[in-house]
């Protein structure tokens, strides 16, 4: 490729930073707060009956065709069948509650070419009433996708590093043998190579594997249950970088490593998820848990 194209290539694809993408709105119904809270195995008190809020990751649900709009953006043309997802972070501002209708929002935050795929991540935003209740940041990495010179979009580090020393807290847990059709049904994610096995291992895959996001709200559940007394309306921000397929039927542990108290007694908690070979399926986990 020329210098000259080359360039073209880098600002074709740098136009895109920016792109907005309304996702309408969605109501928050009773039964679907329940099954997502029994589907990631957090059923606590605080998502059943009178005023019923919603598990922190249940955003993911009213946003699941927010964030399709941006993977099957046409003018991105990313290749779905090399796409993976790579990090998610949400930041919890104010309690979702069953009743509220969610207005969704999303922006295209930057695209990078990396050696060997392409970058793409995303912020999306859940308003109730006027107000930010929920916003996330994703991102997604499409393997062997090539369209515009390395680095290109470069940004910056989010200054997250892995943990040192042993850990505060270590909290061990077992995926069930159909968590990843439970979770399906809940987040509205029917992706075949959490269904299918042959879907699964015609993708390289060894069997049908958990939703990333799945894996995310038991790993935030154990957290709180270590250093948050198990209060979902403690947890202000959850962000995790996945590091290899999880199977169904999994022994999983989640390591955590809890910080001194802020001024404001905001606890700042690194963790990791360990499968029972030692083998990291979740790292640079980071969570902000309120007084």
């Amino acid at each position: 490729m020329s210098t000259e194209a080359e360039a073209a290539a880098a600002r074709a694809l740098l136009a895109h930073k920016g792109r907005t993408y309304d996702g309408g709105c969605a109501l928050v119904e009773a039964g679907a707060v329940a099954m997502y809270a029994e589907a990631t195995q957090d059923e606590h008190i605080r998502y059943y009956g009178d005023g019923a809020i919603a598990s922190p990751m249940f955003h993911v649900r009213p946003m699941r065709d927010l964030l399709f709009m941006v993977m099957e953006d046409p003018e991105l043309s990313l290749d779905m069948l090399k796409l993976v997802h790579a990090e998610h972070d949400a930041r919890f501002i104010q309690p979702v509650r069953v009743g509220d209708v969610m207005h969704l929002r999303g922006t295209l935050t930057h695209v990078e070419q990396k050696s060997k795929g392409l970058l793409v991540e995303a912020m999306m935003r859940g308003f109730v009433d006027n107000q930010l209740a929920v916003e996330a940041r994703t991102s997604f990495y499409i393997r062997g996708q090539v369209v515009a010179p390395v680095g290109t979009g470069r940004r910056d580090a989010k200054g997250r590093s892995e943990p040192a020393g042993p850990p505060s807290h270590v909290r061990t847990w077992k995926v069930a043998s159909n968590q990843s059709h439970r979770y399906a049904e809940a987040s509205l994610d029917r992706n075949p190579i959490h269904l299918d096995p042959e879907v699964a291992r015609a993708g390289g895959l060894p069997d049908v594997i958990l939703h990333g996001l799945c894996t995310m709200a038991i790993t935030g559940r154990t957290v709180l249950d270590a250093v948050g007394n198990s209060d979902p309306l403690r947890l202000k921000r959850l962000g995790l970088r996945w590091a290899r397929p999880v199977l169904n039927g999994s022994a999983l542990s989640t390591r955590i490593w809890a910080r001194k108290a802020a001024d404001d007694g905001t606890v700042t908690v690194h963790f990791d998820v360990v499968d029972d070979a030692g083998n990291q399926v979740v790292r640079l986990g980071v969570a902000e848990v309120g007084p």
